[in-house]
C-alpha cells in the first residue's frame, strides 16, 4: 500500500515539474534543468535516509555540495583580484627590503639624514627625534622593518658620536 501510494506520489510530481519545465522559455531550460534535477536528488536523498538506506551524515554531505559548488564558483570568480592582491603585497615586501646598492656601514652624515638633522646639538635631541620616527614607522603599527633597523641603528651611531666627542 504505501508503495503504490509513493508511484502515485512521484508519478504526480513528475508530471508538475514537466508542465512547469515547458512553460520556461528555451533560453532558461538549461539553468531549469540543473535545478529540478537538483530538487529531485534532494528528494531521492531524502526518501532514502527515512528508509534508512542512507545514513543521514551522508545525507548531511550530499546537501552541502551545491554549496560547495557556489562557493567553488565565486572563489573562481575571484582569482583575478587574489593576483593582485598577493602582487601587491609581494611589492610592499620588495620595497621594505634594503636596497642593493647602498653600501651597509652607517656613518654620522647618514645618520644626521635619517633623522632629518643639519647639526646635532645633544643626545637628548637625538633621543626625542628617535621616539618620534620609532612611533611613525615601528613594525607593530604598519611600518617597515628595514626602517625601523635603519632608525635604530642612527641613533647608536649618533650617540656612539657624542660618547666619542
Amino acid at each position: 500500500m504505501f508503495r503504490s501510494l509513493l508511484v502515485i506520489v512521484v508519478i504526480i510530481a513528475f508530471i508538475y515539474f514537466l508542465k512547469s519545465f515547458r512553460r520556461i522559455p528555451s533560453a532558461d531550460k538549461p539553468k531549469a534543468a540543473i535545478k529540478y534535477g537538483l530538487y529531485i536528488a534532494a528528494v531521492v536523498v531524502i526518501g532514502l535516509v527515512l528508509t534508512g538506506k542512507l545514513h543521514w551524515i551522508a545525507a548531511g554531505i550530499a546537501g552541502l555540495l551545491p554549496i560547495a559548488q557556489r562557493l567553488f564558483t565565486t572563489g573562481i570568480r575571484f582569482m583575478p583580484y587574489l593576483k593582485q592582491f598577493y602582487t601587491f603585497k609581494n611589492k610592499q615586501s620588495e620595497s621594505s627590503s634594503p636596497p642593493a646598492q647602498e653600501s651597509n656601514i652607517m656613518t654620522v652624515d647618514k645618520a644626521k639624514d635619517i633623522f632629518g638633522f643639519k647639526t646635532v646639538d645633544s643626545s637628548e635631541q637625538v633621543t626625542k627625534r628617535h621616539r618620534e620616527l620609532m612611533q611613525k614607522n615601528h613594525p607593530d603599527r604598519g611600518g617597515s622593518d628595514y626602517l625601523a633597523a635603519q632608525i635604530n641603528e642612527a641613533r647608536e651611531c649618533l650617540m656612539k658620536h657624542f660618547k666619542n666627542s
